[in-house]
């Protein structure tokens, strides 16, 4: 027996069958009742899609891990169900059929287990389809269980074997009085066994049914723009999974436009282009390192046909046609792909260059370091002023202000006055991915976001893309900030321009490129050294007039954190305040008074130097 996707309770299940690392390999677990043993192997390609897979996917996101049960995964589960398309009825049988020990627990199980055309088994869809025809077509569904006194699943009260087999569920449920009702018309019938037939005469056989979900599809379209789409949706998707659809790429055709999508669970992106008219709709999922190789190694500026083929009861092909050039390859089920739901929350629209603008002002700060979760990635911070993103890497700082041209009071009073940090936490994944989707799109367009409290989306026309949020908050960065302002009581400003090329000239000459780096700070320059002896060393002078009035004052960097700094900063005058040698540093446009209200602030950690270096 496998373990069914159509249960909300096995949740506790899964968590107990997988370690950190996640569920690598089969893993056998004996389950009792009574007198009766049996035992549930799970398979990583037995797992379903939506809140469980959350349990194993911590080496996407951390921060949902495989510790424990994960209690907001079942609301996600619900959102996954709805989607489905038969909310109301799904909630009726997540309500009151999927209870551990019930004989309808029981049915979940045999139909999820049932083989069909020589595979593994069926997948959520099919499996709520056929749980939707026992409870749909006999009112009376739940009263047969109910009878059930000794709490085997079968009906009856002698302690009889249970019933495992499908087709002898199906039968028991039809003998039981019923009320007449109306055939569902979204459910296929379970067919009742039948005894096998006498040998008939030879005779040609009847055309294969096409299984779910995939279909006779066909379009035509050029190569350059196809394939151009399709390595940036590939680029999503993931290499090697033990959840082989997440390494399929899905082609969606209508009429006059075809959809690409990609998912590794943490993101999805789909693109949408047009086709030529004539296309045949349809749906189908192909491994999409395999697409991409294949209309790679096609001549450019040719027109690619690409049709499903060999439509049988084991699957389809996908065949691509171009000139004398022929292709095949495998598909996988349609219905199998994740889908996600739009996220529900604020709405804002930013220029795309504005969003683009600020990732790149705070994206040098940001943590990768797994063991701080609460730092990794890029925070969205709602203030009663605006809009701000904050990046920090526990050694340095960046936050920059988010330009809304609409819907930032949405955001503000949505997030504004919850519990802990104003906002929310985009994964450093996320951030990159959508990042390189920002320089496909150009500066013209109006981005659109829609940010939720687990899921934000944003639509860069033709890309669309969404994002699971980190399930953690942010750290309290503003009070680091407050109390290190109220020591920092001396101020130089230096020319951004030759202060870079001076710390850069130094560290080119150092054995290590996160060399620590001395300033020596006076009002006529600044001298920058290499703060540690080795086989080579570099002192570069800057004479310009600082505006230091405290004398001479001597701080250390580390190169790998004030060159990214200051290379982010984009003015043509620098300011920074600076307090003890080793208190942070804040560096701006000098043209920004107050640090308060900075449009783009850095906070740098000091560099503590031995009183040689010093």
């Amino acid at each position: 027996m496998r373990i069914p996707a159509t249960c909300v309770t096995d949740a506790p299940l899964y968590a107990g069958l997988i370690g950190p690392g996640g569920l690598l390999a089969s893993t056998t677990l004996p389950l009792s009742k009574g007198a009766m043993v049996v035992e549930v192997v799970a398979r990583p390609i037995d797992l379903p899609y939506g809140a469980f897979a959350r349990l194993v996917r911590d080496r996407i996101d951390p921060m949902w891990g495989a510790q424990d049960a994960d209690p907001e995964g079942y609301w996600v589960f619900a959102d996954e169900v709805e989607r489905l398309g038969q909310p109301t009825e799904i909630e009726d049988l997540i309500s009151s059929a999927f209870k551990p020990d019930s004989a309808s627990h029981r049915v979940a199980r045999a139909i999820y287990d049932e083989p069909q055309h020589g595979t593994c088994g069926r997948p959520l869809g099919r499996t709520l389809d056929t749980l939707a025809e026992l409870a749909g077509s006999d009112p009376d569904f739940d009263d047969f269980y109910a009878d059930d006194e000794d709490g085997d699943g079968d009906g009856e009260t002698d302690g009889s074997a249970p019933v495992n087999d499908v087709a002898a569920i199906a039968d028991a449920v039809k003998q039981t009085p019923s009320a007449p009702s109306s055939e569902p018309t979204n459910v296929t019938p379970i067919p009742p066994t039948q005894p096998p037939a006498a040998p008939a005469q030879p005779q040609s056989a009847p055309p294969q049914a096409i299984p779910k979900g995939n279909t006779l599809m066909q379009f035509t379209i050029d190569k350059g723009p196809f394939l151009s789409a399709l390595k940036r949706v590939v680029a999503l998707a993931a290499k090697k999974s033990a959840i082989p659809i997440l390494e399929c790429v899905l082609l969606d055709v209508s009429d006059t436009v075809l959809a690409l999508s990609a998912s590794d669970m943490a993101v999805d992106v789909r693109v949408t282009m047009p086709i030529s008219i004539g296309a045949q709709p349809g749906r189908l999922a192909v491994p999409g390192a395999a697409l991409a190789t294949a209309i790679d190694a096609l001549p450019d500026g040719a027109q690619i046909t690409l049709e499903a083929v060999g439509a049988t009861a084991d699957g389809v092909r996908l065949r691509i046609l171009c000139g004398k050039t022929r292709f095949h390859l495998p598909t996988r089920y349609a219905e199998d792909f994740p889908v996600f739901a739009p996220a529900d929350g604020a709405e804002m629209t930013i220029p795309a260059s504005a969003l683009k603008q600020a990732i790149d002002r705070v994206v040098g700060t940001m943590c990768t370091d797994d063991t701080k979760p609460n730092l990794m990635g890029m925070a969205v911070h709602a203030l009663p002023e605006g809009v701000r993103v904050v990046t920090s890497n526990v050694k340095a700082l960046s936050r920059a202000d988010l330009n809304v041209s609409t819907g930032a009071e949405n955001f503000v009073a949505l997030f504004g006055n919850r519990d802990g940090f104003p906002g929310v936490l985009i994964p450093s994944a996320s951030v990159a991915a959508l990042r390189r989707l920002l320089d496909v799109v150009g500066d013209e367009i109006e981005a659109r976001l829609v940010i939720g409290q687990r899921r934000a989306t944003f639509d860069l026309f033709p890309f669309s893309f969404g994002t699971t949020l980190s399930a953690v908050a942010f750290a309290p960065y503003e009070r680091v900030i407050s109390h290190a302002l109220g020591i920092a009581n001396k101020r130089m400003t230096i020319p951004r321009g030759d202060f870079l090329a001076s710390i850069r000239r130094v560290r080119s000459m150092a054995d290590d490129k996160d060399r620590a780096l001395a300033l020596t700070i006076t009002a006529e320059g600044v001298r920058v050294e290499t703060a540690e002896r080795g086989s080579a060393d570099a002192v570069d002078v800057l004479e310009t007039d600082t505006g230091f009035t405290f004398g001479s004052a001597s701080i250390g960097f580390s190169s790998k954190y004030l060159v990214p700094a200051v290379e982010a900063l984009n003015a043509s005058s620098l300011s920074c305040e600076m307090g003890s040698p080793d208190a942070p540093t804040f560096w701006r446009a000098a043209q920004e008074e107050d640090i308060n209200a900075a449009e783009h602030l850095i906070v740098v950690m000091p560099y503590r130097l031995s009183k040689a270096e010093g």
